[in-house]
């Protein structure tokens, strides 16, 4: 009977054979899925062995990961912000990236008075990463998430209670603010936007398993990848409570011409933006200012 050090050596050097990134690290949570176990644990206990039929609900995920399905698609679940999230086929997989756009939203509601209920909008909220991150760090806020996807605002749903904030995450279908002005939702404190921001030249130098695999309309977004965003910026004015801010996350390349189009368009200001891991202007932030308000934006960068 093989042991878990001979499963795990094994089953990097397949996926490595078949180009998979990270091989070990795939091969690891694969086997942690299969036998219930941590990472750590799989080490602390690795001349455990390994049963025939354990071996065969591997092989299985195995062959689905070698085939290029996402990871998270194949365990059906990923972690975000520290917190776990079902995310099924079908379903946008959130980026580490915008883990920085969830620590910007939380940064500005812990400046503002504790007292007071915060409005939160997360438009186009997929798995309900956004909303139940922050929803689950800040206890005195309320979030309205949207998305146009009914399986999407499905799997939020689940989320939300998985992670015990149902009651503070309101979930809405439909298209961009339409369903927070059907509703009747309060005008945001805050806005936050994870948009499709993919252009499309880039889109055919995505990887294969994003291509094949992630839902297209959650990713792409016309010619110069702007065509979401411009609509969000452009709409956020009737739901965003004057000094409200606004935080998206965009795409390299993008920053100047989305600070332009706040700025120059809908008198946005104290604009700002924050790097991610790899040097690249992720997430743009705004102020929408209040009526009769001087209006002399001001650009700065987070560095």
């Amino acid at each position: 009977m093989q042991r878990i050090i001979d499963i795990l050596a094994l089953s990097a050097d397949y996926l490595k054979a078949k180009g998979i990134p990270q091989p070990r690290r795939n091969a690891e949570l694969l086997l942690c899925d299969v036998l219930g176990k941590s990472r750590l644990e799989l080490y602390l206990e690795h001349d455990r062995p390994v049963t025939e039929e354990q071996l065969s609900a591997l092989r299985e995920l195995m062959r689905a990961r070698a085939a290029h399905k996402p990871l998270q698609y194949v365990l059906g679940k990923t972690e975000f912000f520290s917190l776990p999230f079902q995310i099924p086929e079908g379903v946008f997989i959130p980026r580490p990236e915008t883990e920085l756009l969830v620590e910007e939203v939380i940064r500005h509601i812990r400046s503002l008075p504790e007292s007071q209920e915060i409005i939160v909008y997360d438009v186009g909220t997929g798995s309900g990463c956004i909303a139940v991150s922050v929803a689950s760090n800040v206890p005195n806020c309320r979030v309205y998430a949207s998305d146009i996807s009914a399986k999407a605002i499905a799997v939020a749903k689940d989320n939300a209670e998985r992670n015990g904030v149902g009651e503070r995450v309101v979930l809405l279908h439909g298209d961009l603010f339409a369903p927070y002005i059907e509703h009747g939702a309060p005008k945001a404190d805050v806005i936050a936007s994870n948009p499709p921001y993919i252009s499309e030249e880039d889109w055919e130098s995505l990887p294969e398993e994003v291509r094949r695999f992630e839902p297209r309309e959650s990713l792409l977004a016309g010619r110069k990848g702007l065509e979401c965003l411009v609509r969000i910026i452009a709409s956020a004015t009737s739901s965003l409570k004057p000094g409200g801010k606004i935080f998206l996350e965009v795409g390299q390349g993008q920053r100047e011409e989305v600070m332009a189009f706040l700025q120059n368009a809908y008198k946005y200001i104290d604009m700002a933006s924050r790097k991610d891991y790899n040097n690249i202007e992720r997430v743009v932030i705004a102020t929408f200012a209040a009526s009769g308000e001087e209006c002399g934006a001001k650009e700065k960068r987070d560095r």
